[in-house]
């Protein structure tokens, strides 16, 4: 909210009561996300990563705080730092309606995408992802897509995965740092024998390990799991990855132990 009414100057919601505000943010309901003239992309993305309803898929102040320190460093050092254009068509869009939950600017909310899929509703979570994943450079949008494929789901719920349409997305969000994808993108590889075109040509299972283990270095619990149980048996010891039963159950004991808490916190 900080940063939206940094980027605005002015304040969110400011006709409604603390209650009121309290219980459209419970809902996932945010304020309209306009783009402003000459604001830096990468910003708004921040923002709008920042208001993604499940604690999973959302950063954590730290995460946010060095997203913004490094766009402040390319700002410093004058790198190429895209911002948001003007667009006259965007003078015929009334952003004063603050209320409505749908619209983020022409983008559909993500975060009712990601309330359909909780739900088990995934036509209607998939319409929402893909859509915006079209409309928007946002790696939260490509990681949806791409699991989406990976589970089938963008047919409904007992549809065929799709995991070579998948892993363009995934490593798309995977490289950029996305937690979840890195650990699909690394299973995509790992049991599917499939990769992103840019990977098809090298060392996959080196790349997939890479990514799994930067997924578990991030307290992924699936992805402690998977690299546990490859370290426990010794699967890959070319790759450092020698068999060790002490370190791998160990993972395994942290990834149980985060999903625990997880279901506590709920």
């Amino acid at each position: 909210m900080v940063l939206w009414e940094i980027q605005h100057h002015k304040l969110p919601y400011k006709k409604l009561t603390s209650k009121e505000i309290s219980e459209k943010i419970l809902k996932g309901e945010y304020p309209t996300q306009k783009p402003v003239h000459g604001t830096p992309v990468e910003f708004q993305n921040i923002i709008e990563s920042a208001w993604v309803h499940d604690p999973e898929e959302r950063p954590n102040m730290e995460k946010l705080y060095n997203k913004l320190d490094k766009l402040n460093s390319k700002n410093l050092l004058n790198k190429n730092v895209e911002l948001i254009s003007y667009n006259k068509e965007e003078e015929s869009i009334d952003y004063e309606d603050l209320d409505s939950p749908k619209i983020i600017g022409k983008i559909p909310d993500i975060a009712r995408g990601i309330k359909y899929h909780q739900n088990k509703q995934y036509k209607k979570a998939w319409k929402i992802f893909e859509e915006y994943e079209s409309k928007s450079n946002d790696i939260n949008g490509k990681y949806w897509v791409g699991y989406y494929y990976l589970k089938g789901w963008h047919e409904g719920t007992k549809g065929t995965p799709n995991s070579r349409a998948s892993v363009s997305f995934l490593k798309s969000a995977a490289e950029s740092g996305h937690t979840n994808a890195q650990y699909y993108y690394a299973l995509a590889i790992i049991n599917y024998g499939v990769a992103a075109r840019e990977h098809r040509d090298k060392d996959r299972t080196k790349i997939a390990l890479e990514y799994l283990k930067s997924s578990a270095k991030q307290d992924h619990p699936d992805a402690l799991k998977m690299l546990g149980g490859i370290i426990n048996k010794g699967k890959y010891p070319r790759y450092g990855l020698s068999k060790d039963v002490m370190i791998g159950k160990a993972m395994i004991e942290k990834s149980r132990n985060l999903r625990i808490r997880s279901c506590y916190s709920i």
